[in-house]
């Protein structure tokens, strides 16, 4: 949230001195940045429950939020960011299918680090065979795709 804070004071401070169309041009593209950080940083999450994703999930929705009013347009690329921590509701296969029936949104790389982060949260109820198993169906989908 520092982050954030500072951005707003930025941009606070660039409104007075550049016009409103420069401000909006330093900001654009802020978005991707962050959903890539957020998102190439699932990896080093220890472990996430129910509750850390759904904190997760509000924490970019603020990101968002505060990015809009900011640019003073909607910030789609945050929403990639909010759909790839959701997914941690579902289980391994729920993943893999959602992989299959919908377009593949995330990279292999992408898709991996949220398995393993899946593993590494629940580790009492699976074993690291099923990860490896799920990491073998995952190379084959995308391998498909």
């Amino acid at each position: 949230s520092g982050t954030v804070y500072q951005a707003v004071v930025s941009t606070q401070s660039t409104g007075d001195y550049l016009p409103a169309t420069h401000t909006k041009f330093l900001f654009e593209g802020l978005g991707y940045v962050m959903s890539a950080i957020v998102i190439d940083n699932a990896c080093n999450i220890k472990e996430i429950n129910s509750a850390g994703i759904k904190k997760m999930s509000r924490n970019i929705l603020a990101l968002q939020q505060n990015l809009t009013n900011i640019t003073l347009t909607c910030e789609l690329e945050l929403e990639r960011a909010r759909f790839y921590y959701e997914l941690l509701y579902l289980k391994p296969e729920e993943i893999l299918r959602r992989i299959v029936e919908q377009e593949k949104r995330f990279t292999k790389k992408e898709y991996s680090e949220l398995l393993q982060l899946y593993f590494r949260s629940y580790k009492s109820k699976k074993s690291a065979k099923d990860l490896e198993r799920y990491t073998k169906q995952l190379d084959e989908i995308v391998n498909l795709q």
